[in-house]
């Protein structure tokens, strides 16, 4: 019946060349999007209230204050400092602490009473294990108060350290 078949070709009992089945199997690839892993901050237990959190970023810290003319902090604030350095350890990060004052004394006292506020943080946070080369120091003195130096707790309050975190 088939008289153009090829010769060699295998034929069926009417002559016609054999035509296997060719089973095509389909194969189905499923797309797998990941979903970028979260990874929130790590803040020991009794921390909490000393850092600032937004989404999945520290963003800051308390600030650790200072009494009248004194560029050691309070053994008080040492909780806070702790704290600092325990957050900045677990999270590999980098930070400063910024020395402020109240308007209260000669500018240039001031600058100097700021840089060593700043100064003796740094070296509470290195003394806690914070490496030197996450911690920078920056004094301002009495440029950039916090609140009001008209009363005294408003003064209280501008006699402090920032810690911030880059």
């Amino acid at each position: 019946m088939c008289p153009d078949t090829p010769v060699g070709t295998e034929v069926d009992e009417s002559g016609c060349a054999v035509v296997e089945e060719v089973m095509v199997e389909e194969t189905v690839v499923e797309e797998v999007v990941e979903e970028p892993m979260v990874v929130l901050p790590i803040i020991p237990q009794g921390c909490e209230q000393y850092v600032t959190v937004d989404g999945d970023k520290i963003t800051g810290f308390a600030t650790i204050l200072f009494g009248f003319d004194k560029d050691q902090y309070a053994d008080t604030e040492q909780g806070k400092i702790d704290c600092i350095a325990d957050v900045v350890i677990a999270n590999d990060l980098t930070v400063d602490a910024v020395g402020y004052t109240d308007s209260t004394g000669p500018s240039d006292y001031n600058m100097d009473l700021s840089k060593r506020r700043a100064d003796n943080v740094v070296k509470a946070l290195m003394a806690a294990g914070v490496p030197a080369s996450e911690t920078l120091e920056e004094a301002k003195g009495e440029m950039a108060p916090a609140t009001t130096n008209e009363t005294e707790q408003g003064r209280a309050h501008n006699r402090r350290v920032e810690v911030r975190v880059y």
